[in-house]
């Protein structure tokens, strides 16, 4: 019996209220993140920042049950429907040079990757921070990371992820049918949002300790262990122009090395599409 008497599970409510009370139960007693839950809002990630730039502390998590204006990579929306999807942003002030916060872009989605796997969702993870599911490699998650750095380094960056639970298929907007998914849609299972993002800010705060250690080469190194865009052959939009070729290797500052026959191409940012099996 459930705790309103009706017997409904208790990862329904999780799923209906995922506010601080019930995320916090998923969290040791010494995790260092301060959780608010909003209905709605236009952008988690507009939230976060309006409040790092008012001065909040490192650990703010801001969450929603649906965004009105969510973004994605690259300009794109963020399609946020009400009560069934992940949206949540978190504030970071780590002791990272301006040049290393890239790397937590890899740090989160390979939090998140690592989340989805602990509940039984198979995954892997897209140059470079792009959640798949299947041989299609559906985009289920993603991150959007911005950052206000000075000259004596970064003054704070907000972590965006957004992942596609809960959401029949049949919600998607038909443009994207073919390129996304959800996890109820590919598994038939519902998840607990307050679980996955428990799962993912649990395993964020490990990986970021990492980062801001010096020990990148061991978050990189987990990272392409999820990866599905190494050793397949890829493109690459880089604005008006298309790389084509064999997707070799990351490095362990994030560039997406691509060899295009005898030539091998450093890409450090754009849109990566897999095209063929290793």
């Amino acid at each position: 019996m459930s705790a309103n008497g009706r017997g409904r599970s208790r990862d329904c409510l999780l799923r209906e209220i995922p506010d601080r009370v019930h995320i916090a139960p998923y969290l040791g007693s010494s995790a260092p993140w301060d959780i608010h839950y909003y209905p709605a809002l236009d952008s988690t990630n507009r939230t976060v920042m309006d409040m790092a730039l008012r001065g909040a502390p490192h650990g703010r998590v801001v969450t929603a049950g649906e965004q009105h204006a969510g973004r994605g990579r690259l300009g794109r929306v963020w399609h946020s429907p009400p009560d069934v999807n992940l949206y949540l942003s978190v504030l970071l002030r780590p002791t990272l040079e301006p040049s290393d916060a890239a790397l937590l872009n890899f740090a989160a989605a390979l939090s998140a990757g690592e989340a989805l796997a602990s509940l039984g969702i198979a995954n892997g993870i897209k140059w470079p921070n792009d959640i798949v599911l299947g041989d299609r490699y559906l985009k289920v998650g993603g991150i959007l990371s911005e950052m206000r750095a000075e000259h004596a380094g970064i003054e704070f960056v907000v972590i965006g992820l957004g992942i596609n639970l809960n959401m029949p298929a049949t919600s998607l907007p038909d443009a994207l049918r073919s390129r996304a998914t959800s996890t109820l849609a590919f598994t038939g299972r519902i998840l607990s949002r307050a679980r996955v993002a428990a799962g993912f800010l649990s395993r964020l705060e490990k990986w970021m300790n990492l980062l801001c250690s010096g020990r990148r080469a061991r978050v990189m190194a987990a990272w392409r262990e999820r990866s599905i865009t190494l050793g397949r052959r890829v493109e690459v939009s880089l604005g008006s122009e298309r790389v084509c070729g064999r997707a070799v290797e990351v490095d362990d500052d994030g560039t997406l090395w691509i060899e295009e026959g005898v030539r091998r191409r450093a890409v450090r940012c754009g849109d990566v599409q897999v095209i063929a099996a290793r």
